[in-house]
């Protein structure tokens, strides 16, 4: 057996760079612009995240092109001229990308990176198999590019926690004074040069040997059939029996039901998936049967998920999550009706068809972006004209009072809004502007903080009162208790002292005061005050639980007592 010596290694690192040369350089990127985050702090984090993620997003992408022009130039010439223009390509979509990143609210920015980190890794997978019926090649391509991945996280670990204990020893024996940050930048590098250029130089590009692969792991077939397969079940039969009961109880199903869905979608196609070479064997015939009873099983499920979601956008509108959620479940369907009629049942169709969906809703006036901003922007200016605050076009200030629930939904809304897409979709409503009424919304970096202030801002110019989400509902009462910390006891003329009364075993000291207080929750609040654990003296809360129930009756925040609560209690002291 020949080992590898350092020379094999150089070689092998030089190999992996020429072949994959924008992967490797995607991953040094991302370590150093890191490294210059640590250093810099704020002074141009928004610039650094925004190279940061471009440059994440460019090692997938590059995978997927350098798999895309290595399989072609196995049918055609001037592969590398080609392959340059691919790689310049990808290159200029990363900086559009870049660019752009500032214009986006940053609710849409990262659900947008989640979508392009989602879709290049999608296309990482089949990019090489395109217009190739090689469905086994196509199988043992994902497996090498997974163990590939896991033996290059597990070999970084390994490296970042040795080197770490070296340090860490040297700090400690040798009082190096190691500064924290060295082992966030040795993180930093490990994982995005050290992981990515192993990872790289592990790349299948042999598509011809892959297809004649028929290695299969017996580990693969047993965490399939033995581990996920009965998870399956389990969760095929929790959702057959909850559509039982939706059909006795005629109740809408609850819209927890899309995380369940999805849950037993993904392990079940994955199940699928980890035994697709072997079901051809006689004694694995078992495996097709299976798979098409999952599909079956599955519809009644996703039959369900189109009720609840049917019932949401209905009630409340479209928004960003619940249209990805009927974009899933538009896709589940045609992904079931394929697998149980289609005779092919190629599998790279799931990463296509889902890379694809993943690309088209992220941008256009059909993506859930602009899908969402319009069905909220139509819903708000409903619910405004209903109470009669809207017309020609403007907002007109209420001149009666707006019931309660309208009042919350016209504030989440101008939430939902101004935080997910600022506020040029309402700027025309207002006489002058959005921001003739709140001129911080000018600076303010949307999505940086609550748009709570902004929403409550412009609703005050409409003379209704704003309500915060954690209000509560009508019917409903939560009862918040806060208390200050650092507060001292202060001399009043006119009385002793002005005392601080800190809840549950706070002690408070002057002079010959040592307070300490218990505070009783339950249908009678009491607030127990003892001096030096001898004198006690009990005071009622309930009158003022009651005061501050009567506020809150009408719903709305912050609003002034006419007068201060003021409740007395004598004691010995």
């Amino acid at each position: 057996m020949r080992f590898f010596s350092l020379d094999d290694i150089a070689k092998n690192a030089l190999d992996a760079f020429r072949r994959h040369p924008f992967v490797i350089l995607s991953g040094i990127v991302c370590a150093v612009i890191i490294n210059v985050l640590i250093s810099s702090g704020n002074d141009q984090e928004e610039v650094l995240i925004r190279m940061l993620m471009s440059a994440v997003l460019g090692l997938p992408l590059f995978v997927a092109i350098d798999t895309f022009a290595n399989r072609a130039a196995e049918k055609s010439s001037g592969s590398s001229r080609q392959h340059l223009w691919l790689r310049l390509a990808g290159l200029a979509f990363l900086v559009v990308v870049f660019f752009f990143w500032s214009r986006w609210q940053n609710e849409v920015v990262w659900r947008r990176f989640v979508q392009l980190a989602l879709a290049f890794h999608l296309a990482a997978a089949f990019t090489g198999y395109l217009r190739s019926q090689e469905h086994n090649g196509f199988w043992q391509f994902n497996r090498n590019l997974l163990l590939r991945f896991m033996t290059a996280v597990f070999f970084g670990g390994v490296l970042f926690a040795g080197i770490s204990v070296a340090f860490v020893a040297l700090d400690q024996l040798f009082g190096a004074n190691i500064d924290g940050e060295f082992y966030l930048r040795l993180f930093a590098v490990i994982g995005f040069v050290f992981i990515t250029w192993y990872f790289a130089s592990g790349i299948p590009d042999d598509f011809e040997a892959l297809e004649e692969d028929t290695s299969y792991p017996l580990g693969v077939k047993i965490f399939s059939q033995f581990i996920l397969q009965p998870i399956v079940i389990l969760y095929l039969l929790i959702l057959t029996a909850y559509l039982v009961k939706v059909l006795f109880t005629q109740k809408w199903p609850s819209g927890w039901i899309g995380y369940l869905v999805s849950s037993v979608s993904v392990v079940g196609m994955l199940s699928l998936l980890l035994l697709y070479p072997i079901q051809h064997f006689r004694e694995n015939r078992w495996v097709k049967t299976y798979g098409r009873l999952f599909y079956i099983a599955l519809l009644p499920s996703i039959f369900m998920l189109f009720l609840a979601i049917g019932k949401r956008v209905g009630q409340y509108g479209v928004t960003e999550n619940r249209y990805f959620l009927l974009v899933l479940t538009v896709w589940l369907s045609g992904i079931a009706v394929y697998f149980i009629f289609s005779k092919s049942k190629a599998i790279r169709v799931i990463p296509i068809s889902l890379c694809l969906l993943s690309l088209l809703t992220s941008f256009g006036p059909w993506g859930a972006y602009a899908v969402s901003k319009r069905s909220q922007v139509h819903r708000l200016q409903s619910i405004l004209e209903r109470n009669e605050l809207f017309a020609a076009g403007q907002v007109v200030p209420a001149e009666e009072d707006v019931p309660l629930e309208d009042r919350r939904e016209i504030s989440a809304t101008f939430r939902y809004i101004l935080n997910t897409h600022g506020y040029h979709p309402v700027d025309d409503w207002f006489p002058g502007g959005a921001t003739a009424i709140d001129t911080t919304l000018k600076t303010w970096k949307w999505g940086r903080g609550s748009g709570d202030s902004h929403a409550q801002k412009l609703m005050a110019h409409m003379n209704v009162p704003y309500i915060n989400k954690w209000e509560h509902r009508q019917g409903q009462v939560h009862q918040n208790y806060f208390y200050g910390q650092g507060m001292h006891v202060v001399p009043v003329k006119g009385f002793d002292y002005l005392c601080p009364l800190i809840a549950n075993g706070r002690f408070l000291e002057a002079q010959n005061l040592s307070i300490t207080t218990e505070f009783h929750r339950g249908t009678d609040p009491t607030l127990v005050i003892r001096n030096a654990d001898t004198d006690e003296m009990t005071v009622d809360l309930a009158e003022v639980l009651r005061i501050i129930e009567r506020v809150q009756a009408d719903g709305v925040a912050n609003q002034k007592l006419e007068a201060p609560i003021e409740i007395e209690a004598e004691s010995s002291w």
